[in-house]
């Protein structure tokens, strides 16, 4: 065979591949028309059914919708008149409102006339009223201080007769009471000097050892050397101490030991009050 019929051949036999090729996609896509015309035909048959029934639905509706706008219009012109006459009365009772306020704001002027000139003459009575009951109470008053005033000068000039008779005689105590003391050689100020005045404090330091307490109290206080101060606990009743040393703001005393029954501390509270 020569080489142009191989070719042929070749060519023949791709054709022949490509018409078998389309012959089964030609009937692969191959429709049946007449099916296809039928089901359409069907389908078109029940669009129609529906449309019809949609129509029939469609002037059922209307027709109902049509009584219905027929009633609401009767319906409408029946409300209609109704409005007219409530419209009329309304005007009507406003007329007779307006009337009848008119007369309330002539009797409400009235009446607060009445009452300002009530009030008026209640808030004068009251005033005379209260002016009466003061002047009662002013008199009674004055009756009770004359007559308590009368007492007290009474008893103002019993008591100044009294007093004079005990001057005179605390003034015969005194002078020989003077003349005792010149002769022993003791002045006033001895007689009170061992007393401390009446003070609260606290120990600020604590020697032990040498048996001193320091306290926050001193000269300026009123305090001496030789006073004797309480210490206490609480309600525990520590001891006392004697003065030795007294600074303006402070003092420094003598634990006694006869009389000690607690260990004294920083912070306890010494006092005067129990001498």
């Amino acid at each position: 065979m020569t080489l142009l019929g191989k070719i042929f051949t070749v060519l023949i036999f791709i054709m022949s591949v490509a018409f078998c090729i389309l012959a089964v996609v030609t009937f692969a896509t191959h429709k049946n028309w007449k099916d296809q015309a039928l089901k359409l035909k069907t389908t078109i048959e029940q669009l129609e059914a529906k449309n019809l029934a949609q129509q029939q639905e469609t002037l059922r509706a209307q027709g109902e919708l049509a009584i219905e706008q027929s009633a609401r219009r009767s319906v409408l012109s029946t409300l209609q008149v109704k409005l007219a006459l409530l419209a009329q009365d309304l005007d009507n009772n406003a007329k007779v409102l307006r009337d009848q306020t008119s007369a309330l704001t002539v009797q409400t002027q009235a009446a607060k006339t009445a009452e300002d000139t009530l009030a008026s003459i209640t808030a004068e009575v009251g005033k005379l009223r209260n002016e009466i009951r003061l002047a009662q109470q002013e008199r009674d008053e004055t009756y009770v201080k004359t007559v308590g005033l009368t007492d007290k000068l009474n008893q103002a000039e019993s008591l100044r007769e009294r007093l004079e008779e005990l001057n005179r005689q605390l003034q015969d105590q005194y002078a020989q009471l003077n003349r005792v003391a010149t002769a022993r050689g003791i002045t006033a100020n001895d007689v009170v000097s061992h007393i401390p005045p009446k003070l609260d404090g606290v120990v600020t330091a604590v020697d032990e050892a040498k048996g001193l307490v320091e306290i926050s109290l001193g000269g300026d206080d009123g305090l001496k050397r030789g006073h004797v101060l309480q210490v206490i606990s609480g309600n525990t009743y520590l001891g006392q101490i004697i003065l030795r040393q007294v600074g303006p703001d402070k003092a420094v005393g003598d634990i006694d030991k006869k009389m000690q029954r607690g260990r004294i501390k920083k912070g306890d509270n010494v006092t005067t009050k129990l001498s």
